[in-house]
């Protein structure tokens, strides 16, 4: 596994598709910092937001990174073919740890913001990247790894996806009283910087309830991109 994971990330880097989405991101770090007396948990609310679109980037880019061929001769080797996901998975995750670092802390090395960072801030930071940060794997995994890779507008699907999420609480007003159910198919990135939005000095009342609703989803997604995958790899 972790010979694969080099590999992986060695043909990642190589390929050099990885610059459009890490660029952009560290852009637009540097571009919401450029200011100093921001406030803390708003800002960090709005670079994890971010970091969930470009790893939904970058997770796709990484399960489409090999040709059908190169692929089958990786799950030869790799003997059983859920390694195959999970050390996808783990590349993508290697590749968000630097994000995450940079996220966090260029605006405390920057003196970027208003007021000091208390504890609980930083736990509400890392808490939303990675949180964010992983449903962004998750979402791309989906979307690069399963049969619905082989739809035709696979792009514009996870493009319509990303931006529903987004706008989850504007489509609960407009569905009809008793549909809004069916809105839990989508990320549920409202777990993830809603409490750095409600939290006024301490971590917020609802955020062990929150984290643990985030934790069942990315649970539930992940068995069913594993179904997914290995029903899409099956001979």
């Amino acid at each position: 596994m972790k010979s694969f994971v080099i590999y992986q990330l060695k043909n990642y880097i190589r390929s050099l598709i990885f610059i459009p989405p890490v660029v952009l991101y560290i852009c637009w770090v540097g571009i919401l910092y450029a200011y100093s007396t921001l406030d803390v948990l708003n800002s960090y609310a709005n670079s994890a937001v971010v970091l969930y679109v470009i790893l939904t980037w970058i997770s796709m880019n990484i399960f489409r990174l090999e040709e059908e061929t190169e692929k089958h001769i990786l799950l030869v080797h790799l003997r059983q073919k859920e390694y195959f996901l999970y050390g996808k998975w783990i590349t993508c995750i290697v590749m968000m740890i630097p994000l995450v670092l940079t996220a966090h802390f260029y605006p405390i090395l920057t003196n970027s913001f208003q007021a000091e960072l208390i504890s609980s801030d930083h736990i509400l930071s890392i808490y939303s990247h990675v949180g964010l940060g992983v449903l962004g794997v998750i979402t791309g995994s989906f979307f690069g790894g399963t049969n619905i890779t082989r739809t035709r507008y696979v792009w514009l699907l996870s493009a319509l996806t990303v931006t529903a999420s987004f706008a989850h609480s504007q489509i609960v007003e407009l569905l009809p009283n008793g549909f809004s159910w069916l809105l839990w198919v989508l990320p549920p990135l409202r777990f993830f910087y809603e409490p750095l939005q409600t939290s006024g000095g301490g971590l917020p009342s609802g955020f062990l309830a929150a984290f643990s609703m985030a934790m069942f989803y990315i649970l539930i997604a992940s068995v069913i991109v594993l179904k997914m995958f290995m029903r899409k790899e099956k001979v």
